[in-house]
């Protein structure tokens, strides 16, 4: 990390601007030496998704019933992404819904200790890997929960906000400006308790979860489409 940081560094004194993905990314650079308030420029990401699939046909693909909940986890399993923390609350929301199913999606250094901590509702659960067809595992989705301690930001809740997909998201980061509490998801600490009560409440108003999941389609799609990232580009290359 010490290293990234000093090349970082003195890269920034060589470059007439940075971008940053987000405005506490750029705080976080700026507050570890890199670079100047004025260089930086905040360009979000820019999103394209493929066809999204019936649900049902997703879900049978996936070997999944189309009567549960879909609970799913996406991106690498380790340790900035608090998988441990997403198995407790796993463990606690499966614990009052036999009709939940939580979906793995992702690999990493911590993929086998999530695997023991979640056996004991181990035929609640799909570890289905790296997987390139997102849009096929959206549309199994029901809910997208995030559990890390940092995130940038978070790919994984643009793409699912752009599917009609709320997320249930700790509050780090940059997650407050992709993800509106109470619009288009819901933001907690990092309370594994607070989490599961997030979860449950969707799990339990269909209505609300539909409400958030619809208002994220419009706002993901309106702030990160890949037309608005060129064009944030164009703008920095022709200043």
């Amino acid at each position: 990390t010490k290293l990234v940081i000093m090349i970082e560094r003195f890269l920034a004194k060589r470059s007439k601007a940075l971008v940053s993905v987000g405005s506490q990314v750029c705080d976080d650079l700026l507050a570890a030496g890199i670079g100047t308030s004025d260089q930086y420029v905040v360009i979000p990401p820019g999103i394209s998704l493929g066809p999204i699939p019936n649900a049902t046909t997703s879900r049978a693909t996936l070997g999944i019933s189309s009567e549960v909940t879909t609970i799913t986890f996406l991106g690498r399993i380790t340790g900035i992404k608090r998988p441990d923390r997403f198995a407790q609350v796993a463990l606690q929301v499966a614990a009052n819904n036999p009709k939940v199913h939580f979906l793995i999606v992702g690999s990493g250094d911590l993929a086998d200790s999530l695997k023991a901590q979640l056996s004991k509702i181990n035929s609640q659960v799909s570890f289905l890997g790296w997987r390139s067809d997102v849009e096929n595992i959206l549309s199994a989705t029901d809910i997208l929960l995030l559990t890390s301690d940092n995130e940038g930001t978070p790919i994984s809740a643009i793409q699912a906000g752009m599917t009609g997909i709320p997320t249930v998201s700790t509050n780090v980061g940059s997650v407050s400006e992709v993800i509106k509490d109470g619009i288009s998801g819901v933001l907690t600490s990092l309370d594994v308790s607070e989490l599961a009560n997030a979860v449950q409440s969707l799990i339990s108003d269909p209505a609300l979860r539909n409400r958030l999941g619809e208002s994220a389609k419009v706002d993901m799609n309106a702030r990160y489409g890949v037309a608005r990232l060129v064009n944030d580009y164009q703008k920095l290359y022709l200043a």
